[in-house]
């Protein structure tokens, strides 16, 4: 990528979706400067299944999103999808240069 690429660096959160539908978790993630973020990608456990992707919709209760504000990583679950994926946990995978 030449000397001049900039470092790629990648982390990964974990924890618990919210209780509730239409719940938030809030990540804080120490040293992470989000205007470098590149990308992002959640997946949530949903039981002996395995794990579900954001904004998965192809069978109903197992929606959830993430965004993000000057200083946190919210996880959401959705209001009226979400029932299966309560209080689950789930892996945040970041991307961001240095």
């Amino acid at each position: 990528m030449g000397s001049d690429a900039p470092a790629i660096r990648n982390r990964v959160f974990t924890g618990n979706t919210a209780s509730t539908q239409g719940g938030l978790t809030n990540i804080t993630p120490s040293g992470l400067n989000f205007s470098n973020i590149l990308s992002m990608n959640l997946i949530v456990n949903c039981g002996p299944a395995g794990y579900v992707p954001y904004n998965y919709t192809y069978t109903s209760g197992y929606q959830v999103d993430f965004f993000t504000s000057n200083t946190n990583i919210i996880i959401r679950n959705i209001g009226g999808n979400s029932a299966n994926i309560l209080n689950k946990s789930f892996k945040l995978y970041v991307t961001y240069s240095n």
